[in-house]
């Protein structure tokens, strides 16, 4: 992209800053009041300035990387403004990639600046370095590496012009250490356009008149309100729209909420477990109205069916999306809030009640078939959707809804009610597992006054469960339903209260392991670059020693103290008290191996093998567990529940011992040759 300016005049400069400060100048000139970090020393020049506009910037700590990208994403989300992220270099970094991904996908305006290492050393393989801008040229609307202290002011102007014009996305600006800590004169112009972009067309006269007459002559139409109406600004323009024209409308997943859901022309969600009425009557229609929307494979199913009798009115900022999928016979590539005021002033004004009736007859069957089952069972244990809609209500459909992806993600869509724009916040078109919890962390942020309903399966929840961290740092009450299916069928809400009890309680007792082993890791990271294979292996036994030993010691605790985590968690005497007594002696097993198996994940870290580290990390919270579930359940019923994790802590600790011991024979054979 060429990053030319069109405005020639150049500023008056100002007084010399560092490039830390100019940074966080630029950053206050953008209106920027939040930021995303986490530290690291390739961006500690920008920490250290950081301290003096404690008062004016709000930092927010988050406990990974990833954690920052989509806290980030929800402050965007709800605010309407560009989230802000700070990292360091190298696998500070690529942490970040699968964030910047779903950004991308979910049209999400971000900039991220990360840390680099020094001008000097770029493309000797640095500690550290990475090619981040190649790296993230896939999944980034722009990106750029600044190398000189003056530069820094104009790459930042064109990030947050970038990232909130057009269709938004996320912006990448990376900065040499040298540069931010050189200095330079400090002047700052946002930018207003730049050459050979052009982020919003106005369509044609002939295309808006085409539209209108498609629309006036249509008897059964059909608008599909997607993200893009939201991320314009253009709800009252829509409703403008809807109230003249008549017709019924549908949203996506991601247009959820830019229509209020009790509207009387609102007809429920489009695609995959969406609503029977807009899934099935869209045959019948003989036009679709598409505002801001893309026609991917959850909106359509098999593209060839999908409004295959209906004329197509493509409305849509970004010029790729129209045609991609689904043919259209109008294409307005334009910006919803400004090009639907056109079409409304050309429309006629019309009602469409008896093809909406034919909608609500279609909600009539859903309900009976499927919703009532769902929201009011008539017996037996609690249902998800059940729960999602007594949340709703519980906030009179006045909350902001931020959910993980699976089940609870369509089920909360479907029950959750929406009053106010922007009260959805989910990963639509990357899925990203995880996100839930951060997002939520920088929804709350984003709109404090608001309430923000965090739901989230068990599986999503323990991919990012640290930034619980964050929130309890920060005090932020967040309201959190966790949905897990397997006990849910085994023993229902009492089962799901029981592990909530001891999940916590695994998360204190690891804390010890986690701590020990990210304070050894450096040690054997210093050892290792130095070639001390003897000195290795001496640290290594007494390491492991001492982790089997603190590992009894924390068994036995955990088990002698079963009894009082039930009495001070759960009611006295209730069957949730029993299960946390009961599972959690059962579950203390695990602990003879969990500490093992997390200092061998940092050991291999530290020997600079994040490859065999990520396998052992991913074998004991993910694919040993499902195995375990299955097959200890079909074993041991529901003891069986409880033992699935501490069969996963063995058979990595057997992985783990296999991998540590390979690595340090093939250390040994090096050194001997």
């Amino acid at each position: 992209m060429d990053t030319t300016q069109t405005n020639m005049s150049e500023p008056q400069p100002g007084p010399s800053v560092t490039g830390a400060q100019a940074l966080i100048e630029s950053f206050l000139r953008e209106g920027v009041d939040t930021i995303f970090g986490y530290p690291g020393g390739a961006i500690i020049p920008v920490y250290d300035a950081l301290y003096d506009y404690r008062d004016r910037l709000r930092h927010i700590l988050v406990r990974h990387e990833q954690g920052a990208v989509h806290a980030a994403q929800g402050y965007a989300r709800v605010s309407g403004r560009v989230g802000v992220c700070l990292v360091t270099s190298g696998p500070g970094a690529t942490n970040t990639v699968t964030g910047l991904a779903d950004a991308l996908m979910d049209s999400t305006p971000l900039v991220l600046v990360t840390g680099q290492v020094g001008s000097s050393l770029l493309g000797t393989d640095a500690f550290q370095e990475t090619n981040f801008v190649g790296i993230t040229q896939a999944v980034t609307k722009w990106n750029c590496q600044v190398k000189h202290t003056e530069e820094i002011p104009g790459a930042i102007a064109k990030a947050f012009y970038i990232a909130r014009s057009g269709r938004p996305g996320p912006v990448v600006v990376d900065i040499t250490k040298d540069a931010q800590c050189g200095t330079a004169p400090f002047s700052y112009e946002k930018v207003a356009s730049i050459r050979s972009y052009v982020p919003a067309s106005v369509p044609s006269e002939e295309c808006i008149d085409e539209a209108a007459r498609l629309i006036d002559a249509a008897q059964r139409p059909l608008a599909m309100i997607g993200q893009g109406v939201i991320l314009s600004g253009g709800e009252a323009e829509l409703r403008a729209f809807l109230d003249k024209s008549g017709m019924p409308a549908a949203s996506t997943l991601l247009g959820l909420s830019a229509l209020p859901t009790d509207s009387p022309q609102y007809v429920g969600m489009l695609g995959m477990h969406g609503n029977y009425g807009p899934n099935i009557k869209n045959r019948d229609c003989d036009l679709l109205l598409a505002v801001g929307m893309r026609f991917d494979d959850r909106v359509t199913g098999n593209p060839g069916c999908f409004g295959a009798n209906a004329k197509i009115i493509h409305l849509e900022i970004d010029p790729a999306e129209i045609g991609k999928i689904v043919p259209a016979d109008v294409a307005l590539v334009g910006d919803a809030k400004q090009t639907l005021p056109l079409l409304t002033r050309r429309i006629r004004a019309r009602r469409h009640q008896a093809w909406i009736d034919e909608f609500r007859a279609c909600d009539k069957i859903e309900y009976e078939k499927v919703i009532r089952r769902a929201v009011h069972p008539a017996e037996g244990r609690i249902r998800m959707g059940e729960a999602v809609a007594a949340v709703a209500r519980a906030y009179d459909n006045d909350a902001v809804l931020v959910t993980d992806v699976g089940q609870q993600q369509m089920f909360a869509a479907r029950y959750f009610g929406f009053r106010r724009s922007r009260s959805m916040v989910t990963s639509g078109g990357l899925g990203t597992m995880g996100f839930g919890l951060p997002a939520a962390i920088g929804a709350k942020l984003g709109n404090p006054d608001k309430v923000v309903v965090h739901c989230t399966g068990d599986g999503c929840f323990r991919m990012n469960c640290h930034e619980l961290a964050t929130v309890e740092h920060y005090h932020l009450p967040i309201i959190t339903v966790i949905f897990n299916l397997i006990l849910m069928a085994w023993i229902g809400t009492d089962g799901v209260a029981a592990i909530t009890v001891i999940m916590y309680a695994q998360f204190l007792m690891v804390a010890f392991f986690m701590g020990f082993s990210i304070g050894v890791a450096p040690v054997f990271g210093f050892h290792y670059g130095a070639g001390n294979h003897q000195y290795l292996l001496h640290i290594r036994d007494h390491c492991i020693r001492f982790v089997l030993g603190a590992s009894v010691v924390v068994c036995a605790v955990s088990f002698l103290s079963s009894g009082l985590i039930a009495v001070i968690f759960t009611p006295e005497g209730s069957l949730s008290a029993q299960l946390v007594n009961r599972g959690m002696r059962l579950f203390s097993l695990s602990f003879l191996f969990a500490g093992y198996n997390i200092f061998a994940s940092a050991l291999f870290t530290a020997l600079s093998d994040g490859r065999t580290s990520a396998l052992i990390s991913f074998a004991r919270t993910f694919f040993f567990i499902l195995v375990g579930i299955w097959l200890m359940t079909t074993l041991l019923g529901l003891d069986g529940l409880w033992l699935a994790i501490p069969f996963a802590e063995l058979v990595t600790a057997g992985l783990s011992f296999y991998m540590i011991r390979t690595r340090f024979l093939a250390d040994a054979q090096k050194m001997d040759e």
